[in-house]
């Protein structure tokens, strides 16, 4: 299998893909701070072509969490500094939003809940 067809299309499921663009740009990606320094990733993001229905995507790496701009570690890190930390402390050391850190806690303590209600 060739790297240029490694995507599956989002739109109809086929494999049939084509590297699109090398890299439609650079996306900024927040990562865990190391020490007291923000650490942000400059990633060149690939796009594909569905040669089945014509739609155009961007590649999905597993490391960046779906709809954010920040890794899957540092969404993890927030979720768990959320239960000793106020959102405005978590927003000032990983240079997000307070908003963007209640939202996070919200989700995580939403999937907890009812986690916790299907077991009992």
């Amino acid at each position: 299998i060739s790297k240029d067809t490694l995507d599956v299309c989002p739109k109809c499921g086929s494999k049939h893909t084509l590297l699109h663009t090398k890299n439609d740009g650079y996306r900024s990606v927040h990562d865990v701070s190391v020490g007291r320094v923000q650490v942000d990733l400059r990633v060149a993001v690939p796009r594909y072509r569905c040669q089945d229905c014509g739609a155009t995507f961007s590649h999905r790496f597993d490391s960046i969490a779906m709809n954010r701009q920040m890794t899957t570690r540092l969404l993890e890190q927030i979720k768990c500094d959320a239960f000793v930390h106020t959102f405005s402390e978590i927003a000032y050391t990983f240079g997000i939003s307070d908003v963007t850190a209640g939202i996070i806690f919200d989700e995580y303590f939403f999937v907890f809940m009812y986690d916790y209600a299907r077991s009992n």
